[in-house]
């Protein structure tokens, strides 16, 4: 073959080679939002900050500005890098929450690669408290996981702190008798989800069991989420 040809079909190789490298490091392309934030029920004063979490990292954030008579901010929410060492993004189709001035919002959104949310005519709106606020309960799920069951929910501000317990009786309280906590977790703030995983019998009458999150908030509140379980009962002959 022609030294001029080799070196073509080189250089075009080194190319893609090139290109292919390049491509496989881009990184996601964050969702761009407006929004007009408030904090107890007042236009965010400038120059305070507004952040946007993903699982409970820190995925962007901006300082608000008055604009016609609001108090705005614009933001990238970036995708989670998946060839950088460690989180430091959104992954899509989670949850985006947001605090403004220090404080949750109660508004939340999905992230979606390259996506946007609210304009300068229309902006997405963020409402934060300083105030304590009641606990919300969460849904609890559940899912087999081989032998053990999984079960999740999804961390919401303003809630502060967790308790998983089980029992045997579906309406059981949690400290009763039978009953056992099984994970206290720490609220990944502002919001993300937990998960805990425990051994189940399936398929046995006699060891019937159920689950239910204990959640804290504000002033001391408490509340309690849905319960769920795992249950069998025996086939009665004639039945």
């Amino acid at each position: 073959m022609h030294p001029r040809p080799v070196r073509a079909f080189a250089l075009a190789l080194l190319a893609v080679t090139v290109a292919a490298g390049l491509a496989s490091a881009a990184r996601p392309l964050p969702m761009y939002v407006i929004a007009a934030a408030r904090l107890d029920a007042a236009n965010l004063a400038p120059g305070k900050t507004v952040q946007a979490f993903c699982d409970g990292y820190l995925a962007g954030q901006g300082s608000a500005f008055a604009y016609q008579g609001l108090s705005y901010v614009a933001l990238d929410v970036q995708g989670d890098d998946p060839e950088a060492a460690g989180r430091d993004g959104c992954r899509e189709g989670e949850r985006v929450c947001f605090t403004a001035g220090g404080f949750f919002a109660a508004e939340h959104t999905i992230w979606h690669e390259g996506s946007s949310l609210g304009s300068w005519a229309a902006p997405f709106s963020l409402t934060a408290s300083s105030a304590p606020a009641a606990p919300i309960p969460p849904a609890l799920a559940i899912a087999r996981d081989g032998t053990n069951v999984r079960l999740t929910w999804q961390h919401t501000a303003p809630n502060t702190a967790y308790q998983l317990w089980q029992g045997t009786t579906p309406y059981f309280n949690p400290g009763g008798p039978k009953t056992a906590l099984l994970a206290a977790p720490a609220a990944p703030n502002p919001c993300g989800t937990l998960s805990q995983t425990t051994p189940a019998a399936f398929g046995d009458p006699n060891a019937n069991t159920f689950y239910l999150v204990y959640i804290s908030g504000g002033n001391d509140a408490w509340a309690v989420s849905n319960r769920t379980g795992v249950f069998s009962f025996a086939i009665q002959p004639g039945n």
